[in-house]
């Protein structure tokens, strides 16, 4: 029929013949501000919780030694004051140990002492293993890595476990926070006299100072001879504290006492100067950063942007120079230039003809240095 003709060759319903599928819909308009206030409330919560992230992980780390040595210290044996009187608590000398609430104390240092003395670093190791990858990058040397590593805003919130360290020395903050706990507290459950206990410091601190000097794990020379320092002035101690309580020999106090104190002394004023070091050889390398980026940036500038800025610059210093300097480029180029000698090889133009007429007062030819006849000298010779 008429009408079915009409509607199959007007109205077509295959959607090739109509150029493809009919486009959606535009989104309404809120619908872009819905999404965009979606956003900026995801990233405020991002934001949110990697502040407090970081802030947990910095109080624990700053914490982690005293509680350690705290619960250390309440899992210290019992002291006897007289072979015969009941034992007491170390931590609480009110507490007899034996008790129910001498149990309670254990067995809640015990589990504190899970949760953190060994749950801290565990998480710590936990967290660099992960980010292994981006904390020793896959470059040809130390320094990339370092720059790398520095520039990953991913690892904003784990800075403190890694800062100073040499890439290849990852675990070390985790085996660091260990070893603290082991000659704040630990040396406390080797052996049961004083003077044990302080011999099993020294041999530990001995230790810690052999291994700082093979392993040299900061990325600065001079960290890694503050550390090395810094064991001995702790080994020093504690052999002080062997020496006090075994009594080997006769010794002075006062002698002793002074020579901890120059070295205590002695270790922080090279700290000091370790760190004015540091500072100003920060800020030469800033200064050098800088210079080397303008000097990049001076290479990629275009001339004629640089010419602009100079103008700029002089008519905000040098006004009258400038204006000076102008007047006279100015007049240069006004002035009229000098009339060279032209040889016309073409046909000769009517106003040459004419003045090569005998009779015609032009004598045939043009003077020297005259490129044309003046204005007014083909009428004069037409006149005479």
């Amino acid at each position: 029929s008429w009408s079915h003709h009409h509607h199959h060759h007007h109205y077509p319903s295959d959607p090739c013949l109509l150029g493809g599928p009919p486009a959606p819909p535009p989104p309404p308009r809120d619908s872009f501000a819905a999404a965009r206030r979606r956003e900026d409330a995801r990233r405020r919560r991002t934001t949110i919780c990697e502040q407090h992230y970081k802030t947990m992980l910095l109080v624990s780390f700053l914490l982690y030694p005293t509680t350690t040595a705290t619960i250390l210290f309440m899992l210290r044996p019992c002291d006897r004051f007289r072979p015969d009187s009941p034992s007491y608590m170390r931590a609480d000398a009110t507490k007899r140990c034996g008790t129910r609430v001498h149990y309670l104390y254990t067995v809640y240092a015990g589990f504190m002492g899970v949760i953190l003395a060994v749950g801290i670093p565990m998480t710590y190791t936990v967290l660099i293993y992960v980010n292994r990858h981006k904390l020793n990058p896959a470059a040809k040397d130390e320094n990339l890595k370092i720059r790398i590593r520095d520039q990953d805003d991913t690892l904003k919130s784990l800075r403190f476990l890694f800062v100073g360290y040499r890439p290849a020395m990852l675990y070390t903050e985790p085996i660091e926070c260990l070893r603290r706990a082991a000659l704040v507290g630990g040396v406390a459950f080797c052996g049961s006299g004083a003077s044990m206990q302080a011999a099993a410091g020294t041999c530990f601190a001995l230790a810690s100072v052999v291994g700082y000097r093979e392993i040299q794990p900061f990325t600065e020379q001079g960290t890694n001879t503050i550390a090395y320092l810094a064991n001995w002035v702790v080994f020093f101690c504690f052999l002080a504290a062997f020496v006090i309580e075994a009594r080997p020999f006769g010794y002075s106090g006062f002698g002793l006492g002074l020579a901890l104190l120059c070295a205590a002394v002695g270790l922080a004023a090279l700290v000091l100067a370790f760190t004015v070091k540091h500072k100003i050889a920060e800020n030469e390398h800033a200064l050098l950063k800088l210079e080397m980026e303008f000097l990049h940036i001076e290479k990629d500038m275009d001339i004629n942007a640089l010419r602009a800025d100079i103008r700029q610059l002089r008519l905000k210093y040098e006004p009258d120079l400038f204006e000076t300097e102008r007047v006279a480029r100015t007049s240069a180029d006004d002035a009229p230039p000098a009339l060279e000698p032209q040889h016309n090889t073409g046909p000769p133009s009517a106003s040459t003809s004419s003045a090569g007429v005998p009779g015609s007062g032009g004598g045939g030819c043009h003077p020297p240095r005259h490129v044309g006849p003046p204005p007014g000298a083909t009428s004069a010779a037409a006149g005479d």
